[in-house]
């Protein structure tokens, strides 16, 4: 009965989520879909190594939950990673549950990634410390914390908080250690892809 459900809540996910060609989306305006299979552009010779992910890591369904409850909800709807954010309930659930719940979801496939605020003041590392203890991978939007802990070798993401609006400042991030960037809301579809044109999206 439990995998007749994930099936029906997959098959929900589907028929909600446009299947769109990894062509379409990376084709410039205006180029002929005969064109869309053409070889990218080689990046300049200071850009970083083209990332090319294998694996799990070849592609990645992500969902921004605080609820455990939710977390569970998208593994079973075949999300691959759950982003969770005890801070935003009061009371904030205990570490001990959230370490519980990243095994949980680690024996469904399903990594657990904990996501911290983005105003993090030095009489909040205290609190701040036992979850990071936890020693899962990261999402914050705190450039200082996420350097820091990126320097150390945790698994960092960066969020749209720190502000990256252009190919520079990824280049400074990702030297940093950090695996992962959102970059800012502000850009335009025009001027994200010239972000990322150096890694190829």
């Amino acid at each position: 009965a439990e995998t007749a459900r994930q099936h029906e809540r997959q098959a929900l996910v589907r028929g909600a989520v446009a299947e769109v060609s990894v062509a379409d989306v990376t084709r410039p305006r205006g180029t002929p879909q005969s064109q869309a299979d053409a070889p990218a552009a080689v990046p300049p010779p200071d850009a970083s190594p083209r990332r090319t992910p294998e694996g799990p890591e070849a592609w990645r369904l992500s969902a921004d939950v605080y609820r455990a409850e939710d977390a569970r909800l998208a593994a079973e709807a075949g999300a691959t990673e759950v982003v969770f954010d005890p801070f935003l309930r009061h009371p904030v659930p205990p570490a001990s549950r959230v370490r519980a719940l990243a095994e949980e979801l680690a024996a469904r496939g399903c990594a657990l990634r904990l996501r911290t605020p983005t105003i993090i003041r030095p009489e909040d590392r205290p609190t701040l410390a036992k979850w990071l203890a936890l020693d899962l991978p990261v999402l914050t939007g705190h450039v200082g914390l996420a350097c820091e802990l990126a320097a150390a070798g945790r698994d960092v993401a960066a969020d749209y908080a720190v502000n990256c609006f252009n190919q520079h400042a990824a280049a400074e991030l990702f030297g940093r250690g950090i695996r992962r960037i959102t970059v800012s809301v502000e850009l335009t579809a025009d001027e994200v892809r010239d972000v990322v044109a150096p890694w190829h999206g």
